[in-house]
């Protein structure tokens, strides 16, 4: 009895040091990029700037020796390509947020709900797209979008954005999940497939739905493959594309930059944080 009591102990603390491991990877980054953005830009000058000439090592100093707001106030109040395309990101971001949900609630309510012909062979083809690195499909869409004459335009973005393996598959289990007696007492009442799906599905699927948007937000506010090959002109590329260019430019700014690129994508995981992980509960229920 003790022997197992032992056991379970160590598993315990084992468990622990492996969640505070993972907490600290993930945590420590976003730390010392905050307190690195409060130096003023010759401090960051001398700590990092070997580092960012020659690449290599280098002494790591989390706070500064005097907090500054050079950084931010250069960001902000000096440079307006900032805002500029932190509005473009926005903007884009949205719209494939909309469209996306849109497109992921019909098509999961198909799978989930409908049998057709080659039903379940869609859905492995669905399956293995989400396996596969979006890289690959690079080249494809480059080639698409350029016939299209869309090159250098938002839409560039926004509709390859648009369709997502994942969300399909996401919504498809989140509808699953729904009980089917839930719908046979709709179309008791009369209801029809669409208003089945709008008045019942869409409702006890808000968790879902809220889940979905958000991590279709997130991917979307942090592509750089993409922006980088369709959108050549500077002006109208999102903000993750200049906030690569500013951190090789001018490490100060880099720093301000990315704490400013971080704030959005947090405050909407702080606020929602109860949809998402419902959401994502409700996802592996079926």
């Amino acid at each position: 009895m003790k022997m197992r009591m032992k056991r379970g102990a160590l598993s315990y603390w084992l468990l622990w040091a492996g969640f505070l491991l993972i907490a600290a990877v993930v945590v420590l980054p976003i730390l010392f990029t905050f307190f690195a953005s409060f130096m003023s830009p010759e401090e960051v000058a001398r700590n990092y700037g070997e580092m960012a000439m020659e690449g290599g090592f280098t002494p790591i100093h989390l706070l500064p020796d005097q907090f500054s707001l050079a950084g931010y106030r250069e960001v902000l109040v000096e440079t307006p390509q900032y805002l500029t395309q932190f509005w473009t990101s926005v903007f884009i971001c949205l719209s494939i947020c909309a469209g996306q949900v849109a497109l992921s609630i019909f098509g999961g309510y198909a799978f989930s709900r409908f049998r057709f012909p080659g039903r379940d062979a869609i859905f492995f083809c669905v399956i293995v797209l989400m396996v596969l690195p979006h890289q690959v499909t690079l080249a494809p869409s480059y080639m698409v979008i350029k016939a299209l004459g869309l090159l250098n335009t938002s839409a560039a973005l926004i509709l390859p954005g648009i369709f997502s393996a994942f969300g399909l598959f996401f919504m498809r289990q989140v509808m699953a999940s729904i009980p089917e007696s839930t719908l046979e007492a709709a179309s008791l009442d009369g209801a029809n497939s669409f208003v089945a799906l709008w008045r019942v599905l869409v409702p006890c699927c808000s968790s879902g739905i809220t889940a979905l948007a958000l991590l279709s937000f997130v991917d979307a506010w942090s592509m750089i493959e993409q922006p980088i090959m369709l959108i050549q002109d500077t002006f109208r590329q999102p903000l993750s594309v200049f906030l690569l260019r500013v951190g090789q430019e001018n490490l100060a700014v880099g720093f301000a930059c990315g704490v400013l690129f971080i704030v959005p994508v947090l405050f909407l995981l702080l606020l929602f944080e109860e949809q998402l992980v419902e959401g994502i509960v409700r996802s592996e229920i079926k």
